[in-house]
């Protein structure tokens, strides 16, 4: 590969971090607050769809793939109703456990 073709890549690619750095932590410097993973909608709705594709259970009545698009439909409402993010371990001072 073309040495000025890396330099320009490497280029790019610092700025995209440095925006995703400063993002992050300006985000950090709000103090936000999250909730428990499983408290979550979203992480409810794919398990619950991923069980129904392993066992099987809409296998007759739904196409194959149609579940896929359901449950991407099902994430972006989800995600435009979703107001905060979640953890997975408790945080220190919180009440959540």
């Amino acid at each position: 590969m073309n040495p000025f073709t890396l330099l320009r890549l490497y280029g790019r690619v610092s700025r995209v971090l440095t925006l995703i750095q400063s993002a992050s932590a300006s985000y950090e410097k709000e103090g936000s607050m999250s909730k428990s993973l499983f408290a979550s909608k979203a992480f409810w709705t794919n398990c619950l769809v991923a069980a129904i594709e392993v066992t099987g259970a809409l296998a007759g009545v739904i196409p194959p793939g149609a579940l896929t698009l359901v449950l991407a439909g099902l994430n972006v409402g989800l995600r435009i109703l979703t107001k905060g993010p979640v953890h997975v371990l408790t945080q220190a001072g919180s009440d959540d456990g």
